[in-house]
């Protein structure tokens, strides 16, 4: 797992690199990952369905590291001045 968390953090610096070394504002989604990732187990009196699809799908949502990509470009723009802004997915960029 180191092997995998070492090239995922590699992927992100390179990528972050490449998105703000072309621009001067860096526009991210603000992801709400708790919500996006909650189990879809239920309770006892109303058991949830699909239960294991959900969980392959939490584990895929968290397996991105969207936050580490997110430290990276915050990073990056600031060695290099450019602004990062987070929007509302709901809205997009305006």
């Amino acid at each position: 797992m180191r092997r995998v968390r070492d090239r995922r953090q590699d992927f992100h610096a390179q990528s972050a690199r490449q998105m703000v070394d072309g621009n001067a504002l860096v526009v991210l989604e603000d992801l709400n990952t708790a919500a996006m990732t909650a189990t879809a187990r239920g309770s006892v009196a109303e058991p949830g369905v699909r239960i294991r699809q959900k969980s392959g799908l939490n584990r895929a949502i968290l397996d991105k590291g969207w936050h580490s990509f997110e430290l990276a470009v915050r990073n990056c723009a600031r060695r290099t001045g450019a602004t990062v802004r987070t929007v509302n997915p709901a809205q997009g960029a305006r």
